[in-house]
């Protein structure tokens, strides 16, 4: 995630990146040209710099920021490109779901496809599981910090939860 210069944004953040022309509105691409620079590193593949490429690792970043951001969803790429899966998409929604304090702001070249996501009557439900999903993988990981093994006890544990009582782990 950076801070961006673009008036109606305060930062971007890019789950994808890459593109592909889909009409005279591409021939000056900021996006591309910046890829192109960026080639071999920050992400990008260095002999196809502007290719589709999802970034799972990227995923979680809103959900870590405090204060409110007006947030540019994927300014190096396009969120609805045909390369994007709508699995993918349903998780990008699912973070934007959950960070209620930041507004996000997402521009396409395919609103063909956008419409048909957003139309479909089974995306709220994938949105839904996705949400799920998130939720449960970031109580795992809060487990993982808060539960720590007991030395020379095997099958006990303490827990930094509270309690702080020891644990049968079975």
């Amino acid at each position: 995630m950076a801070q961006t210069k673009i008036e109606w944004a305060t930062h971007s953040w890019n789950p994808v990146t890459g593109c592909s022309p889909v009409s005279d509105g591409c021939i000056n691409c900021y996006a591309k040209r910046m890829a192109n620079r960026l080639k071999g590193r920050c992400g990008y593949d260095k002999d196809n710099p502007f290719k589709v490429t999802l970034h799972p690792d990227r995923l979680e970043q809103p959900l870590r920021w405090k204060k409110p951001r007006m947030i540019f969803v994927c300014s190096m790429g396009d969120l609805f490109h045909e390369d994007v899966p709508d699995d993918f998409i349903d998780q990008i929604f699912a973070v934007m779901a959950l960070c209620t304090g930041h507004a996000f702001l997402t521009l396409t070249k395919r609103p063909e496809r956008m419409r048909g996501y957003i139309c479909d009557w089974q995306t709220p439900f994938r949105i839904a599981k996705a949400i799920d999903a998130l939720i449960v993988d970031e109580q795992i990981k809060q487990l993982r910090e808060e539960i720590r093994p007991i030395s020379g006890y095997p099958g006990y544990f303490i827990s930094n939860m509270g309690t702080n009582s020891p644990i049968f782990n079975t």
